[in-house]
């Protein structure tokens, strides 16, 4: 079910979170009761992206929005935004990058692994993956994932990760 809100882009007094939007107390007992975490969400018709709607306690609900999506959208702080938000459907909250993908069919063990991991890490490494421009970074990303998580024997840490990360793929072959 499709929600559309009028809203503002705001900053916290503790500066602990970036950017919001807040979330109308209305949508977000309607989606709590239908049991909705993830969102696929659009500022201004402008792109889409995913998202989640978190608790400030006594603040309210809200949605981050990143310096990135600020600058994509063309927005800054104080300004009145135009807000649609859906359930997200997908399998994992988010676009799955045909690299990772395709190393999940092809790797038994690997697959396995990413399964067993919680929602937040799973969507972690895929936006580890889908934050490269490159397809060939993409796939080397992937292929990096693929072997922590087959040698870790599933647990991710993701200090040995970035490790890995810094070495590439000369580590691995």
């Amino acid at each position: 079910m499709k929600m559309e809100f009028i809203s503002k882009l705001e900053l916290f007094d503790n500066r602990l979170f970036y950017q919001h939007i807040k979330v109308p107390d209305k949508i977000y007992e309607l989606y709590s009761e239908m049991n909705v975490v993830r969102f696929i969400c659009q500022i201004n018709n402008g792109k889409v992206f995913p998202c989640a709607i978190l608790s400030a306690g006594i603040d309210g609900k809200y949605i981050i929005v990143s310096n990135k999506l600020k600058k994509e959208h063309k927005i800054e702080v104080g300004d009145k935004v135009s807000v649609v938000l859906e359930p997200d459907t997908s399998k994992y909250g988010m676009p799955m990058p045909k690299e990772l993908e395709e190393l999940l069919i092809q790797e038994p063990q690997f697959e396995l692994y990413f399964e067993r991991l919680t929602p937040g890490r799973q969507r972690a490494l895929i936006h580890l993956v889908a934050k490269l421009k490159s397809t060939t970074k993409r796939i080397e990303k992937a292929l990096i994932i693929s072997n922590h998580l087959i040698e870790e024997q599933g647990t991710l840490d993701f200090k040995k990760l970035n490790d890995s990360f810094k070495k590439g793929l000369n580590n691995i072959f």
